[in-house]
């Protein structure tokens, strides 16, 4: 299940549309996604909570 949820989390990195992710952790990109109304996907948060705020599941690909 990590390596599925990772390569979710990484397709997420990769997709321009949400901003750049570098110097930010996922949830805050997410978030800023969410408040420009780009529609970021919805598991995104649920993914880097169910794994821990803290952990390697809320950083950046770069």
């Amino acid at each position: 299940q990590d390596a599925a949820d990772e390569a979710t989390l990484r397709q997420f990195d990769l997709d321009s549309r949400f901003g750049p992710c570098s110097g930010i952790t996922r949830l805050e990109r997410w978030e800023r996604a969410v408040e420009l109304g780009l529609d970021p996907p919805a598991e995104v948060p649920q993914l880097v909570r169910r794994h821990g705020t803290n952990s390697l599941f809320n950083k950046d690909l770069f």
